[in-house]
């Protein structure tokens, strides 16, 4: 095992870098360039992103927000509906009871009109026995 080991490790069989590449300054220093810009762009991309996030975040709020108040708005119309109702309820109660009332008065009257018409009938007849 030890001689495998030291037979791998020897410089025929380890991995050297053959391949050097010589740039001029001035495109070393574009590559340069770009790879920072590259890299701020990265970065910008993902403050993009995270500014998506947000918005989509306060969005999906606003959403919420626009439901609950659709919900309370269906609510307050239902109410307004049924106090319209209990309104029309109380009025159709009104005028019925001001007929029964205007009944009572006519019948009322009468029975006075009738008591007092016997009541004079029976005098009359009192008087002349």
């Amino acid at each position: 095992m030890l001689i495998s080991f030291l037979i791998l490790n020897l410089n025929s069989f380890s991995q050297t870098d053959t391949s050097k590449i010589i740039l001029p300054t001035k495109t070393a220093r574009l590559i340069i360039k770009d790879l920072i810009e590259g890299d701020g762009c990265q970065i910008a991309m993902q403050q993009t992103y995270i500014k998506i996030k947000k918005m989509e975040e306060r969005d999906a709020q606003k959403d919420t927000a626009i439901t609950i108040l659709k919900q309370k708005d269906s609510t307050n119309k239902f109410m307004v509906f049924q106090k319209d109702e209990q309104l029309r309820l109380c009025k159709e109660l009104s005028e019925k009871l001001q007929k029964e009332i205007k009944g009572y008065r006519t019948k009322n009257f009468l029975l006075k009109v009738g008591f007092f018409g016997s009541a004079v009938s029976v005098a009359y007849l009192l008087i002349l026995k």
